[in-house]
């Protein structure tokens, strides 16, 4: 033996070679199914034994640190925060201890510093569309936050708000001023065209009805025209009379005689002037007196009333309605 031999650690590594040989031994004699288990449970212990010792690492470095931890009272107060800025207070860090020049290191290993790796992904693709700067104005960039639903700590913003300054998100009232002006619009434009189909079938209704009531006018002075023609027959029926009446002034019209002409002059004033017959005072007699007038006939209208009532006397059984 040597002189560096060591009775006691041979006799230690001789107990852990049985130990082991031992160990071998039952795990070769259990059945598959219980081996498989006892695998898999020693997987999971020593897992649970890895993951343990990450978190404890994590939890020890600096950014998980109170000192670490960001001011709200002072950083609400500031005129504008920078892009990177906004990535360390939405994780509620200090940004001049906890920023990427420092923690970028850890991206392999640390949770967080993936976590801050993303937002501020996110933060840097904002400022490329325009929704955020390299200088936001803080109550700006806690709306952004909300309205992307971008975690951030309430108490900043209750820092902010507690200033007096309005968190507004200005993005989505823009957008919704903007629907309810499209709104509007799309609205105006419905009245307009309904206002037009209106205005379109009124015009239509319109040219039927000229187009009715001129071919009834027409109608009107056709019968008109045939009217003041049976008049002036009638007249020169009349005129005859009167001149064989001077001529023989002993002859009389017949009974009969006088009883067709005013039965004809009854049925042109009913159908060709609308003669009411059981009106007390009708206008029918001035109409005829005037249509004589214009013939260069005179003939009154007291005269022609007494002729028509005369001649109402000649109607059958009850006066026509």
């Amino acid at each position: 033996m040597g002189k560096d031999y060591d009775p006691a650690f041979e006799e230690k590594r001789q107990t852990a070679e049985e130990e082991s040989k031992a160990y071998r031994d039952e795990l070769e004699q259990l059945p598959t199914v219980e081996l498989k288990a006892r695998i898999a449970d020693a997987r999971k212990r020593e897992a649970e034994i890895i993951a343990a010792s990450k978190k404890r690492l994590e939890d020890e470095r600096f950014y998980n640190q109170p000192e670490s931890t960001a001011d709200f009272k002072y950083w609400a107060k500031l005129s504008y925060w920078s892009l990177e800025e906004i990535v360390a207070l939405s994780l509620g860090r200090d940004p001049r201890k906890v920023n990427w020049q420092i923690i970028g290191r850890f991206h392999l290993e640390s949770e967080f510093v993936a976590e801050y790796s993303q937002r501020n992904t996110i933060v840097s693709r904002a400022k490329t569309m325009g929704q955020l700067w390299d200088q936001t104005i803080p109550f700006m960039a806690i709306a952004w936050a909300r309205r992307m639903r971008f975690d951030f700590p309430e108490e900043l913003a209750s820092e902010i708000e507690s200033l007096g300054i309005q968190i507004a998100d200005w993005k989505s009232l823009y957008d919704q001023k903007q629907k309810a002006l499209s709104d509007l619009e799309s609205a105006l434009a419905e009245e307009r065209e309904k206002y037009l189909q209106a205005m379109q079938h009124n015009s239509k209704f319109l040219d039927e009805y000229s187009a009715k009531a001129n071919s009834t006018i027409d109608g009107y002075q056709i019968k008109v025209e045939r009217m003041k023609a049976e008049i002036a027959d009638l007249s020169d029926a009349l005129n005859q009379k009167q001149k064989c009446g001077s001529d023989a002034p002993n002859r009389d019209v017949g009974t009969r005689e006088r009883d067709s002409l005013l039965k004809l002059v009854l049925g042109m004033a009913i159908d060709g002037y609308g003669f009411d017959v059981k009106a007390a005072r009708s206008p029918t007699a001035r109409e005829l007196s005037d249509h004589l007038q214009r013939l260069g006939l005179s003939l009154s209208d007291d005269t022609i009333r007494a002729y028509l009532n005369e001649a109402k006397a000649l109607l059958p059984g009850d006066l026509p309605e």
